[in-house]
């Protein structure tokens, strides 16, 4: 059972009820955890709570959110034992008081405009969700676009649109409430991913704006960062969850098979550089798994040259991959962790 001490109990009798719940799970980020939360103790937009949730962290992160949380009073620290960023947020979810939810990384940090876009989006159109760009793309645009749940959820799957990202939206509370919303804890990739999908599902209207507020610092010890084999596997999984609730053959219905197959023929090279099995009998229960929802003309790019190899010459192709992938690793210098992107 999970353990929890809630500090700074008396926001929530003191203060009249904020408009907007920040949730931030913090999980060993001492190097990063201040200039996050000073990003969001900045912003132009003031009637916000701040919601900490300390997921058993060994370093000093616990201690950096108590001592915000007593010079701020809107901001509130949950200490539990570690059980991962899903739990985090759900206990965010439970904890929070706002009309909205906003989530943010911990190691991650916004520009001071980022609630004030979100918010005026929302209240300009009586939607139910608010999405920026998740990177700085081509055509910046201050224009608001208007989109149904159908359009939205074709959206995600866009690469220079919001994707399925949780960090870069505005989400109603009420919503996530009534239709039990929360974050899948066994997933370890894409639980965010399905989160939106099932929140659009529940709403009537989004709006979109193509501008960029995120600042987002890529780690090699991040989730994303360290990236492997079972992760590509949680991801198809999360994917066929998604695909099993899928009815008729909309444009998500398809982009979702094509993100499923292409997920199935990069974890044939994954599993192919860390596992000692023979490249046929990895490609071929990939290929099968596929089987049901397989087009060729749902694939992409390399991923169609990549499909074709694994198909017809798997010994091969997968062989040359792990040289590749050898020669890379002796050429490869050490990154320093905490390489820093701007998004904005």
């Amino acid at each position: 059972m999970t353990e929890c001490n809630v500090f700074s109990m008396e926001v929530e009798n003191g203060m009249p009820r904020p408009e907007i719940s920040v949730i931030i799970p913090v999980y060993n980020l001492s190097r990063f955890i201040k200039p996050c939360i000073l990003s969001v103790v900045n912003q132009t937009f003031k009637k916000f709570e701040m919601i900490l949730v300390n997921d058993g962290s060994e370093d000093d992160s616990g201690e950096i959110c108590e001592k915000f949380s007593e010079r701020y009073a809107n901001i509130l620290v949950i200490h539990q034992m570690n059980a991962g960023v899903s739990e985090a947020r759900n206990a965010g979810i439970r904890a929070a008081r706002g009309r909205y939810i906003a989530f943010l990384d911990g190691d991650d940090e916004i520009k001071d405009n980022f609630l004030e876009v979100l918010y005026g989006m929302l209240q300009e159109n009586r939607a139910e969700l608010a999405c920026l760009n998740w990177s700085l793309g081509d055509g910046a645009s201050e224009k608001t676009v208007l989109l149904s749940s159908q359009s939205a959820l074709d959206f995600i799957w866009d690469s220079n649109k919001y994707q399925g990202y949780v960090w870069n939206k505005l989400f109603l509370r009420e919503l996530i409430i009534e239709n039990k919303l929360y974050f899948d804890p066994e997933a370890r990739i894409c639980e965010d991913l399905e989160f939106c999908v099932r929140y659009i599902k529940c709403s009537s209207q989004a709006v979109y704006k193509n501008v960029c507020l995120n600042i987002y610092r890529s780690r090699k010890d991040s989730a994303m960062g360290a990236y492997d084999y079972v992760k590509e596997r949680n991801r198809i999984a999360v994917l066929e969850r998604l695909k099993s609730e899928q009815t008729g053959d909309c444009t998500f219905n398809k982009k979702l098979c094509r993100e499923l197959i292409h997920s199935h023929i990069r974890a044939i090279f994954w599993e192919s550089r860390e596992s000692s099995q023979r490249g046929r009998s990895i490609a071929e229960a990939h290929l099968n798994a596929m089987s049901g929802y397989f087009s060729i003309k749902l694939i992409r790019g390399k991923m169609k040259a990549a499909y074709y190899g694994v198909r017809y010459f798997p010994e091969t192709i997968l062989q040359f991959y792990k040289v590749l992938q050898m020669i890379k690793r002796k050429r490869h210098l050490p990154e320093e962790t905490g390489q820093e992107k701007e998004r904005v």
